[in-house]
Parts: structure tokens; sequence; C-alpha cells
């Protein structure tokens, strides 16, 4: 009786996703001398007391999140969204390095990670172990601080150096814990342009015409403007755009956690309730579209994606799998290559369309 555990399990995704709360799971690399390996932690309460003071204050900063002021009944109430998560790597000072990292966290649950003692080679290092979880069916991000551009969709490059908190100047590599967190924070519909970083009090100046440059050339930055210390744009470090297949749309943070969260959550029931649990029949591969179907829908009235989402079999792939094993397609009916038998092989395709959020306003005004 294993199918309804399906209806149930995107059922519970949507739920979580319609409470609006914080809903990205960030994963930290720290290094300390004490409590090595993983911990994972929900508040600020749950932070290892073993831990240095300054570790434990990049944590920390993990769970700003996003804090803004929501209208309730015309009253406004200031309301913050934060991770659900956050999972440490500790790593010793001495002697480990971001691969030990690499090979604690390749198997646990998260949605971005950030590694606030980051050199350069590590940041290489991110990319590539960013880049193979991807390629593994696990969409995860990450945010640094590169000089080099990385240009990739699922990096964040955060570039503005020695905001002050507290009366002190951080790094920039500090702070991407601090940005980690927003992000992972921010609710769904909502960008992180013009998010305000409530524990910042003054920032490098920059001009208009830098900042704009900046962000064309995928760098998220802070700047100063409507009485507040704000994202610029909630960019990623993509530059480099293919229409075909990564257009500009991928240079947003918002629709690539977008199309990651619908990823990871259709892989996850996959594996919880499928795998090696359900006969591949034909009948059985269209309860799975279904299900995938009625649950893009559910993002679609959330306002993520847009109407008329598409779930079907992957008729490319079925022909070439059915070629392989000597199947005789080009006499077959359409309707009996998308029945046949394909073994332990599921091929479905979705096409779905995110939708951004309000950024950019035109306004004229007549009298």
């Amino acid at each position: 009786m294993g199918l309804p555990e399906i209806k149930i399990s995107f059922k519970e995704i949507t739920k979580r996703l319609q409470t609006r709360a914080g809903r990205g799971i960030v994963a930290v690399v720290l290094k300390d001398t004490k409590n090595l390996g993983i911990t994972e932690i929900k508040n600020e309460k749950d932070i290892p007391t073993e831990l240095t003071q300054a570790n434990k204050k990049l944590v920390s900063s993990v769970f700003l999140g996003n804090t803004q002021d929501r209208n309730e009944g015309g009253v406004l109430t200031e309301v913050t969204y934060k991770p659900s998560k956050v999972v440490l790597a500790v790593i010793n000072s001495s002697g480990e390095t971001i691969d030990n990292a690499f090979n604690l966290l390749e198997n646990k649950e998260f949605n971005i990670l950030c590694y606030p003692d980051a050199i350069e080679s590590d940041n290489t290092k991110i990319i590539s172990f960013i880049e193979k979880m991807r390629e593994n069916g696990v969409d995860v991000m990450a945010v640094i601080s590169s000089a080099t551009p990385p240009d990739k969709e699922y990096i964040i490059n955060w570039q503005t150096d020695n905001v002050e908190v507290d009366g002190e100047k951080v790094l920039k590599a500090k702070y991407c814990a601090r940005i980690s967190g927003l992000i992972a924070g921010t609710p769904y519909a909502q960008s992180v342009t013009y998010a305000i970083l409530n524990d910042v009090t003054t920032i490098p100046d920059i001009t208009n015409v830098n900042a704009n440059a900046a962000v064309n050339e995928g760098k998220l930055i802070a700047i100063n403007t409507a009485g507040a210390v704000r994202i610029a744009r909630g960019v990623t470090s993509l530059t480099t755009t293919d229409n075909q297949v990564k257009g500009k749309s991928f240079k947003k943070i918002k629709i690539v956690q977008t199309y990651d969260f619908i990823n990871n959550s259709v892989r996850k029931v996959i594996v919880e309730n499928y795998i090696g649990k359900v006969p591949n029949s034909y009948s059985n591969k269209c309860l799975l579209m279904n299900e995938i179907k009625l649950f893009l829908d559910e993002l679609v009235k959330e306002g993520l994606i847009k109407e008329n989402p598409v779930v079907e079999i992957n008729m490319d792939k079925q022909k070439e799998y059915l070629k392989s094993i000597g199947v005789k397609v080009d006499d077959m009916k359409e309707s009996e290559i998308r029945e046949a038998d394909t073994d332990s092989y599921v091929f479905i395709t979705m096409r779905v369309k995110g939708i951004d959020a309000m950024e950019d306003f035109d306004i004229a005004v007549e009298v």
C-alpha cells in the first residue's frame, strides 16, 4: 500500500512551503579544535558552547535571516524569516582542509553552503563540490567571495568588503555566513533584492555606476538606499547565458532556488517512496506523474511558477532506451512507445517556468 504515501509526502512539502517560515538549510563549514564533525542546530540556543567566540558569532549571524515589516490589517508587524536549520561541519584548524568538510556534508541535506574562512583555492574547491552535488541530482548552492568570477547559476558571489557590524569591519568572506542565512530564510515568493541588512551600520561608498556594473558582473553587493543598507539585487554569479539552456532568468537567486526546490522535492519523494518499492508499470508511472503535476499546481497557486506546468513521459529518452535494447521503435505507434516496458528505468520530463519578484518599476505620473 505504498502509493498513497506519495500523495502525503507531496502534501507535507507544500504545507511546509505555505507556512512561509524559514525554509532553507545552511551548511556552515568552520575551523575549530572542538566540536569536530557534524552538528545540526535549529536556533541560536543550540550553538555549541565549545566553539570559539568568533565561530559562535558567525553561526549566530546565520540566524539573523531576513527581517521585514509586514502589513497585517493595517498594522505593521516586524517578522523575521530564518533558516529552518544550520548544519555545522567543523574541521580541525590544525591540519584539516575543506575536503574533509565535503566528506562530512556530501550525504547531508542542505540548500546553501558557506565557508567563512575560505581562501581563493578553497572557493575553487567549493565550486567543484557544488557542481558534483548537482550532477548527482542534489541541487544546492554556495555563497563565496571569489576574486575570480565563478559564472555559475548555483554560486552566489558576495563582493561587499568591510561592512561594519557592532563597530567592527567584517571581511567579505566572513560575512558570507550572514548572507547565506538571509538567502535561506527568505520565502520562495520573494527575492532578496533590497532586503535590509539590519546588522550593518555602514558600508564602503559605491557609486550607482559601479553598483550597476557589479550587479551585471554577477556580484551580490550591498548599497545604501531608502534609509538602510540593502542588497542591491539578488543575483547569482552567472553572466554567460544560453537562451536554449540557461537564459537570463538563471541570473536570479529566486528563480534558481525555485527550480532547485522543485527538483529536490520530487527527488526526495521518489527516493523515500518509489525506488525499489513500486512496480515499473505504465499505470504507476502515470500515478507518479499525476502527483507531481498536482504538486506543481500548488506552486502555481503560491505564485512560484507560471500556469499549466507539464509532466509527461520523456519520449526522446524513452525511444533512445528502447532502441538500446533492440526494440524497433520505428514500427511502433506513439502510444505504444509511451506505454512500453522500460525495465527499471523511468523517463519523465517536467516543463515549468519560474516567476520572478517585482524588482523593476517604470511608473508614469500624469497631472
